[in-house]
């Protein structure tokens, strides 16, 4: 057998990038998710996509290569804001973004950028004048977070877990990106729904990657089997004299602070921790609010990509090893 048998389909020929504003336009329904998915499944992702589209104002893209599609979503604006090892921090994204343009991309500068919702890699990027968007609305500070909080058993915590895993909304099956949001809403049922007491229950820990390095997990809901990110956030309780995680997109129940650094293959990273009111903070610890509905438009982007991935790439879990 000819080594080129062995070779995977959406590795060969030259990557075409598609424009339109709507599905029909990319002739996606004739596309590798029609042979996944009944005709009404795929009028429904595909909804969902255009519908994004509308809100954002950016067109849609397909990424095919000699007729097989590898990726589906809608064009992002974004700017630049670190380079290194090929990989790219952006904003409005925890993710690291592989760079895989045809013309190098600068820091500072902002782009409308095709990015693979399965892999997180940039595929084509054009610079604009158009505002790309800040996470967070005002700016706060938090005050001693974690010496405020009110110590929960471990029965509790697992119960905080449960119930927020099972709310359908938050797309723990996308850890790719959009973790500032699932950890905002998944505080604030917490705070507003599952625990009376006035007194804070849960804040949020922050883990940011060292300079010039990702944070990586692995996941089977990815096709890459791995997820890499610049930071990555999640609601913290505390037991006894411990902190532990509640991490629904990494786990399936809650686990201790170190077991949670560690599955992201740390290297010279750092941990911080705010009140759970706080939507964003960035690595220089400035912290801004929650601007009106910005977590619910958040997670209906990320379900949105989420839709994307399986529709072009199948549906999850993924094999791997």
């Amino acid at each position: 057998m000819s080594e080129e048998k062995n070779i995977d389909p959406r590795e060969r020929g030259e990557v075409e990038v598609r424009f339109g504003r709507s599905a029909h336009e990319l002739s996606l329904a004739r596309q590798v998710g029609s042979s996944y998915f009944g005709e009404l499944q795929r009028s429904e992702l595909l909804g969902t996509l255009e519908r994004l589209a509308t809100r954002t104002q950016e067109p849609l893209f397909s990424i095919q290569r000699e007729g097989v599609l590898l990726s589906v979503g809608a064009v992002e604006v974004h700017k630049v804001l670190e380079i290194s090892n090929g990989r790219a921090s952006l904003t409005a994204s925890h993710a690291r973004h592989k760079l895989k343009t045809e013309s190098p991309l600068e820091p500072g500068k902002t782009y409308e950028m095709v990015i693979d919702p399965a892999t997180n890699e940039v595929r084509w990027a054009r610079q604009t004048d158009k505002a790309a968007r800040e996470l967070g609305g005002p700016v706060v500070h938090s005050t001693e977070p974690i010496k405020k909080l009110r110590a929960v058993p471990r029965k509790k915590a697992s119960e905080f877990f449960d119930i927020v895993r099972r709310q359908p909304h938050i797309p723990f099956q996308y850890p790719a990106n959009g973790c500032w949001a699932r950890a905002h809403e998944m505080c604030r049922i917490i705070e507003r729904h599952l625990d009376a007491d006035p007194t804070d229950v849960v804040a949020k820990v922050w883990h940011y990657a060292g300079a010039g390095t990702e944070l990586s997990a692995r996941s089977n809901n990815t096709p890459e089997c791995k997820v890499e990110w610049s930071y990555h956030v999640a609601p913290v309780v505390q037991q006894d004299d411990e902190l532990w995680v509640i991490d629904p997109s990494m786990f399936d129940e809650p686990v201790p602070l170190d077991r949670w650094r560690q599955a992201q293959n740390p290297d010279n990273s750092t941990l911080a921790y705010s009140t759970w009111s706080v939507y964003f903070r960035n690595s220089k610890g400035v912290e801004s609010a929650e601007a009106p509905y910005e977590a619910e438009s958040d997670m209906q982007e990320m379900r949105a990509k989420l839709y994307g991935q399986i529709y072009a790439r199948g549906p999850l879990p993924y094999k791997c090893p």
